[in-house]
């Protein structure tokens, strides 16, 4: 068998690391460095086996998803860009699969949101992905630059024959109702978060209405919002939703003012990625406030792999910075 990887130009590749929540010990653009790269032929290389300290560094990308349309995604609110290559896609997501194959998430067939940063879900293996340069390249250029902070990293999986039906919602949930307003949906405010899903297997389960993050509601949304400010009842029909498709190895990174939900009945198995980052040259919005990371044990934080170790280092020293999420919806114009 012959695989073509790529692996960055240079001996001394092993030795060259970067920090993608400071940005500090590498390039500005970390694709700068990733995408340097030289093919290297490979006889008889098995699936796990690597050349270089991480992943990524394997991880093929065509040249439509290096130069992202920026423009497209003020418009839509969203991006769907190809991530993922063969070799990469498949360590991943059979590390997705070991992780239903656990007692507590097989023996449950329902949908499972698996937080994977809290004790007892981190994967090693999954949590690279929070890494990913053309990700954290992305999010950055949509953000305005700059470095990263973590929000939020999920593992969202099911199996065939298991439903999964969420109400349309804007995610505004940490946000008191008196307090939400139309201004917060307008081109004025400088919103300071991109969620994405990472599909590890095809996924159909998102549905978005697109270029609806930079307006209020319209009178058919609010009908279908039943007077919620918060969340839409799950049989409500929204005008102008549209569903998703995203093939393995695609993400689709959203702005997520946007109207969107969860919504499926599955037919084959779910193993997708959720991901969520602020840049840090602004204050977190109120997503990011979704979990107290503060109530962690020390001992949890120590166990973490390196990389998300760092992020995590990075989220408690925000909060320690911004400790109240009031202040996240009382300004966020430019």
């Amino acid at each position: 068998m012959t695989l073509f990887v790529e692996a960055p130009r240079g001996a001394d590749h092993e030795n060259r690391k970067w920090d993608p929540t400071s940005l500090s010990e590498g390039p500005a653009n970390p694709l700068a460095w990733a995408n340097q790269s030289i093919i290297i032929a490979a006889v008889g290389l098995a699936p796990d086996r690597w050349f270089g300290p991480a992943p990524w560094q394997m991880t093929s990308v065509n040249e439509r998803s290096m130069t992202i349309d920026l423009e497209e995604f003020q418009h839509n609110g969203y991006l769907i860009l190809d991530v993922l290559a063969p070799v990469v896609l498949a360590r991943w997501r059979a590390a997705a699969d070991a992780v239903m194959r656990q007692p507590r998430f097989a023996a449950k067939p329902q949908f499972h949101y698996i937080p994977l940063l809290l004790p007892g879900n981190q994967d090693a293996t999954l949590l690279d992905a929070l890494d990913h340069p053309l990700l954290i390249d992305s999010v950055s250029r949509i953000l305005g630059g700059g470095p990263l902070l973590l929000d939020n990293a999920a593992l969202l999986a099911a199996e065939p024959g298991v439903g999964y039906h969420q109400g349309w919602h804007r995610d505004v949930l940490q946000v008191p109702v008196d307090h939400i307003t139309d201004a917060m949906f307008s081109p004025q405010w400088r919103h300071n978060n991109v969620q994405l899903n990472l599909a590890l297997a095809d996924d159909d389960a998102f549905w978005a209405v697109p270029a609806s993050h930079q307006r209020p509601n319209t009178k058919g949304e609010e009908q279908a919002f039943g007077g919620s400010r918060h969340l839409a009842p799950e049989s409500a029909v929204m005008p102008g939703g549209r569903r998703l498709h995203l093939l393995a190895g695609q993400a689709a990174l959203y702005h997520n003012n946007m109207i969107h939900r969860g919504y499926c009945d599955f037919t084959q198995p779910r193993r997708t990625l959720h991901i969520g980052y602020h840049s840090r040259q602004r204050p977190p919005t109120w997503h990011f406030y979704n979990f107290d990371d503060r109530a962690l044990p020390a001992e949890h934080l120590a166990s973490l792999p390196p990389g998300a170790r760092r992020w995590m280092e990075g989220r408690l020293a925000r909060r320690r910075q911004f400790p109240d999420v009031a202040p996240s919806y009382r300004g966020g114009f430019d």
